[in-house]
């Protein structure tokens, strides 16, 4: 046995061995017999008899004598040519893989797994005769292969089988699902094309109901390597359920538009917008899963008409909906309501009047409140309203809601009890608590403010009040607090013919926390902190700026929300796919719903480690005149993108070739080249941290 190597390459050659004749003889009236053969260099030099052949990387094989036939089918595995050929030839030279006759297509054997394989050719010829032949070689490429997957299953559905299954990571690039009727499972033609690392399921919509199959999940190294499952068999699969669509309706409210329906026997949803019905399919805003019945879309502007359309797809099956529409408006903020001896008075705050038709009041005398036959409907823009029906002594609740042609936005509710007293808000602070009320109202001549360690308003109110205040003072602020000790106050009214005390209100004050910044090596922000009052603390708030501190830290403005007990917290928003350069800002406020306190800001500037450098960095020379071909290992997780350089001096970095932006990438052709010359490359890995090079890799271009 001897080996022959191609001259252009280093991986591809044909190890000759005895050839043994395996194929079906043309007919003995056949002016010609064909046979195949194959050789390592593009003008078919060399060439031996493929028969009983090992080969490994790219080779050329073509069928002799290269003359005389009117077509020739090419097959591959496929012995019966039970299905469509690979290639056909109707000019000689008769090259598996097609191409010119100076320059034929090379033959990649690492498509297929190491082993015994066979290709089969049917040559017509002018004498309307038919001869085949049929040669069978080894594949032995040198790979490593990637783990088996494990845990496969295969769940038959409605018109579907679905195949789920794990990795087992290492040298995985990618995976392939194979079908079959029995348990012996071919594993040349795929039903899915090649799925990335990361796929752990597969759908195939191309089955009959009725049937079981038997699957198999192939994983694909980088080297080439494939290393397969165990089959598995399906259940039956069963007749699939009529694609149906209805009920689409489309609701705007604050800042967003919800969208409900109801579809049958869908694998997906897709929900498309646009602010023309007649593009209605030119953004896809969100694709769900088939038993989804609803979707918020948040990602829309108040007073803008939406239009809307609800696709349910099922393998290559869809059903659409009609254009729907919704207008989102701003919702009512701050709503309050102040019970005097006339009644309630209701106000709010609107951020936007845009496409607002309304206002709607709703109230009720038990919570929550029904938003049906509105109390009141109001014009556009108005932010009062007074409710003069209101009862003495009794507790109402109200809901203030702004109406638009195709939606509505319910603002916060309000509740109120129409008694001469004040309505006192609360908030604590460090060390301090700060009372506010609405003050001046009918008759009212000042104001007590008393304040014990007890929620018995008896208590509190039997020694001398804390302060006392005109009739023009709404607020009062009590300093000098422990923190993470309650204190309880009562606001009474005085006037003329009487007192009317307020509801007793419990606050803890608490203390701000103390914050520490740090960057790991991905340029992740993480924050710790320390805070001495949980309880009565529920949560922190975390504030951020970008160069520059928070400029607010109201609750509604907070980038992130942790849980109490917790005292570190790391930012989602930095890391090694963001830009570098930033500074941010960072204001930690220890929360619960009676007071906060703020921690002085702090500041990072995140930058991640360089990534590692790329290993296993090959070129070789192309299957093309002036191609080279380059591979090496996946990069680490810290790359970003991945630069190739060129250079026709060893050691030099030569010139930038093409930078990758997906770092995942581990192959690329360079092309274009000048035949006979030697090119060195360079594998860059970068990320905002810096960069790291691979060792230098050559190859002449053929």
């Amino acid at each position: 046995m001897r080996l022959v190597r191609a001259a252009y390459g280093v991986t591809a050659g044909v190890t000759l061995a005895a050839a043994v004749l395996t194929g079906v003889v043309a007919p003995a009236h056949a002016a010609i017999g064909y046979r195949l053969y194959v050789s390592t260099h593009p003008n078919r030099s060399g060439a031996v008899a493929l028969n009983g052949d090992r080969v490994h990387g790219l080779v050329y094989v073509f069928a002799k004598p290269g003359y005389g036939a009117l077509r020739v089918r090419f097959y591959i595995d496929d012995v019966h040519h039970r299905k469509a050929p690979v290639h056909v030839e109707t000019t000689p030279p008769y090259d598996l893989m097609g191409g010119s006759p100076k320059h034929p297509g090379a033959f990649h054997t690492a498509t297929l797994a190491n082993g015994k394989h066979t290709i089969s050719i049917v040559v017509e010829q002018p004498n309307k005769q038919r001869s085949t032949y049929t040669a069978t070689f080894t594949i032995a490429n040198p790979v490593k292969p990637p783990p088996a997957p494990t845990h496969v299953k295969a769940t038959a559905g409605k018109g579907l089988v679905t195949v789920t299954w794990h990795s087992g990571g290492g040298r995985t690039a990618g995976f392939f699902v194979y079908r079959g009727s029995s348990s012996h499972v071919s594993l040349h033609h795929p039903v899915s094309s090649r799925l990335s690392r990361s796929a752990r399921s597969f759908v195939d919509y191309s089955v009959t109901s009725g049937k079981r199959y038997y699957y198999v999940v192939q994983a694909v190294a980088s080297t080439q390597g494939r290393a397969a499952s165990k089959g598995v068999r399906s259940g039956t699969v069963k007749a699939a359920a009529k694609l149906s669509l209805a009920s689409v309706t489309a609701v705007g409210g604050s800042g967003a538009v919800r969208l409900t329906w109801a579809a049958k026997g869908a694998a997906s949803i897709r929900v498309y917008r646009a602010t023309s019905s007649v593009t209605l399919h030119s953004h896809l805003v969100k694709t769900l899963s088939g038993a989804a019945t609803h979707f918020s879309d948040t990602t829309v502007s108040n007073g803008t008409t939406y239009h809307y359309l609800v696709q349910a797809l099922a393998g290559t099956k869809h059903v659409e909906s009609a254009s729907v529409e919704a207008v989102p408006v701003a919702a009512p903020t701050s709503v309050t309501a102040t019970g005097g001896p006339t009644g309630v008075t209701l106000g709010w705050s609107l951020a936007s009047t845009a496409g607002e038709t309304g206002i709607a009041v709703y109230r009720s005398t038990t919570t929550p409140v029904a938003l049906t036959g509105p109390l009141a409907t109001l014009a556009a823009g108005v932010t009062t309203y007074t409710d003069a029906s209101a009862a003495v002594g009794t507790t109402y609740y109200y809901v203030v809601s702004a109406q638009s042609a195709a939606g509505h936005a319910e603002g916060g509710s309000g509740a109120a009890t129409p008694v001469a007293a004040p309505v006192v808000g609360t908030a604590g602070g460090d060390g301090t608590v700060t009372l506010h009320w609405t003050a001046g109202g009918t008759g009212v001549t000042g104001y007590e403010v008393f304040s014990g360690a007890t929620s018995s308003a008896a208590t509190i109110t039997s020694g001398s009040p804390l302060a006392s205040l005109p009739a023009s003072t709404g607020t009062y602020v009590d300093s000098g607090l422990t923190d993470g000790v309650a204190r309880y106050y009562l606001v009474r009214a005085l006037s003329a013919g009487g007192q009317a005390d307020s509801t007793v209100h419990g606050v803890t004050p608490v203390a701000a926390p103390t914050v520490t910044p740090s960057v790991d090596t991905h340029g992740q922000v993480h924050l710790t902190w320390t805070s001495s009052n949980e309880p009565p603390v529920t949560s922190y708030l975390v504030f951020r700026g970008i160069n520059a501190p928070p400029t607010s830290t109201s609750s509604t403005s907070a980038y992130a929300k942790v849980a109490a007990g917790t005292t570190t917290w790391a930012d989602p928003g930095t890391g090694v796919t963001q830009d570098d350069g930033t500074t941010y800002y960072y204001v930690v406020q220890a929360y619960y719903s009676g007071a906060h306190a703020n921690s002085a800001a702090v500041q990072a500037t995140p930058l991640p480690s360089p990534p590692s450098k790329i290993v296993n960095f090959e070129a070789s020379a192309g299957g093309n005149a002036g191609e080279i071909d380059l591979i090496w290992d996946s990069a680490d997780d810290l790359t970003a993108q991945i630069a190739i350089y060129r250079s026709t001096t060893s050691g030099q970095l030569g010139t930038l070739v093409t930078t990758l932006t997906d770092p995942t990438l581990v192959v690329y052709s360079d092309t274009g080249l000048a035949s006979g010359t030697t090119y060195y490359y360079t594998v860059r890995a970068i990320n905002p941290g810096g960069h790291t090079d691979s060792d230098q890799a050559s190859a002449t271009a053929p």
